[in-house]
């Protein structure tokens, strides 16, 4: 298996073993709304402080010493289930409930995973709807979009 790491307090931790204690998984899992089914999502109840809707959780390391930090609870609930490949990677959501903690609607990508994701479910803005783009009204008939390499446009 293949492990990355998060610095909390200045020290390394595994994900896989190392970031939560037990009273800790215990304590976050008593924070979703599981449900028997997989196939519902699993809201997380408590806090939200992000402007789009993401939840929260304080983690602490290990033995509950030092200073912790604030991550998102979807994160947290696919590091706790299945570790993750590389930390600077994103959990994305199948679903697309933000709230939704059920590991089963989560999967691991990178930053163009996740703008894929986005566009192939239509939630992305292209052309003139997108300032970042900055194409011209009377070019944007002329642009196709690749949307497995979502930065790259082409000209006709």
């Amino acid at each position: 298996m293949i492990k990355s790491y998060i610095k909390l307090d200045g020290t390394v931790y595994s994900y896989e073993t190392d970031l939560l204690n037990f009273q800790q998984k215990q304590r976050f899992w008593n924070i979703v709304n599981v449900t028997d089914n997989e196939k519902d999502c699993w809201k997380w109840k408590s806090y939200l402080n992000n402007p789009n809707g993401y939840g929260y959780f304080y983690v602490q390391d290990k033995e509950m010493l030092g200073p912790g930090k604030n991550m998102l609870a979807h994160r947290v609930a696919f590091i706790i289930t299945f570790g993750m490949k590389n930390e600077s990677n994103y959990i994305c959501h199948r679903c697309d409930n933000l709230k939704c903690c059920n590991p089963n609607h989560l999967f691991e990508g990178t930053a163009q995973d996740n703008t894929v994701d986005m566009y192939q479910k239509g939630r992305g803005k292209l052309g003139k709807t997108y300032k970042l783009m900055q194409i011209k009204e009377k070019e944007e008939d002329d642009v196709t979009w690749d949307l497995t390499l979502p930065s790259k446009r082409t000209t006709k």
